[in-house]
Order: structure tokens, then sequence, then C-alpha cells
């Protein structure tokens, strides 16, 4: 499992933004995320556990005036290179997005959450229908940010560069 101590801190650092307790340690989420992978014998695949808002009563805080219980669920699935197995080959096309990443003042961009992502597939939609096989995203300062699904890096004179948490990304695990 590809870095998943610090995908599992994210995991729980994202739930704690939201207030929600995750039921599981993560030992026992490991355990879970090794017998999934085991079970369906998956050479390589993508692991993906969830955190959500369970039953309960219909409102916008899930946190009052009785909580609302958090659920857990983990899915895997095969999943290759994620813009393709020749896009390392051959490049990419990518194109600037009209959509703007979330700020932090609006949507955390410190928690991985699935309702933030809907700023990602708006920009995804946008760039297949123009043609591109990638989104750029740019902050509210028009700045680069982030791609849907990916953090950013360039490399210029042997020199790594990455925007900062400032401009609204996402800190990754890869970052």
């Amino acid at each position: 499992l590809f870095r998943w101590d610090e995908h599992l801190e994210r995991f729980f650092e994202s739930a704690a933004v939201y207030d929600m307790a995750i039921e599981y340690d993560r030992d026992e989420l490991t355990a879970a995320a090794r017998r999934l992978v085991s079970e369906q014998a998956l050479d390589s695949c993508y692991v993906r556990p969830v955190a959500f808002y369970g039953y309960g009563r219909l409102g916008i805080d899930p946190t009052a005036p009785t909580s609302v219980p958090t659920r857990v669920a983990m899915a895997c699935w095969p999943w290759g290179a994620y813009l393709g197995d020749d896009a390392l080959e051959r490049g990419i096309d990518v194109g600037v997005s009209s959509w703007r990443k979330n700020a932090s003042e609006a949507v955390p961009a410190t928690a991985k959450t699935g309702g933030a992502y809907v700023n990602s597939v708006l920009a995804s939609q946008e760039a297949t229908r123009d043609g591109y096989d990638e989104a750029l995203l740019l902050d509210s300062e028009g700045t680069v940010a982030e791609g849907p699904g990916e953090n950013l890096f360039l490399v210029r004179d042997g020199e790594l560069y990455t925007p900062g948490l400032a401009a609204d990304v996402l800190d990754g695990v890869t970052r």
C-alpha cells in the first residue's frame, strides 16, 4: 500500500476538519485494506477509504442537536496510470479551466472531502469537452494551483517548484 500511513494520516485529519469521529483505528483500516486487496487478488489497484455521515435525521449540521453517526467504507479496483498508460511517454494536452480552485475560506483545501471534488469534476468535464486530457486549475488570484486530481510540479534548472499551500491546494501525499 503506497505511502499508506501518510494517506491514513490525511484521512483522519480531513475527518477532524468536519468533526467526524472515525470508529476504526489505523491498524483496523490497514487490515481491512490488505484484506480487500488480497481477496480480490489484485497486483495493482487503487484503494479508497471514505468516511461519511450516516442516517438519523436530515439537516445541514450533522452534529446538532444530536449527532448523525459517521460511517466508513473502503473500496478498491484495478487502476493503471491516472492519465493513461502512455501519458508519461507522449505527454498530455492540458487546458486552463475557466473554473477556479475553491478558496480555503470557502471549502478547506487541506481536507480531502467529497464535496470539494465537485470543483474538480467541473474542471475535468470542461477539459474533456474542450478536447484536453486534463485541466489546470488556477486559484482565486489567478495563479497556478493544481490539477483536478493531482498536485503540480515544475522542474527548471534542476530545481523543483510547486504551488504553496496558500494557493488553496490539497496538501497531497505525493507533494
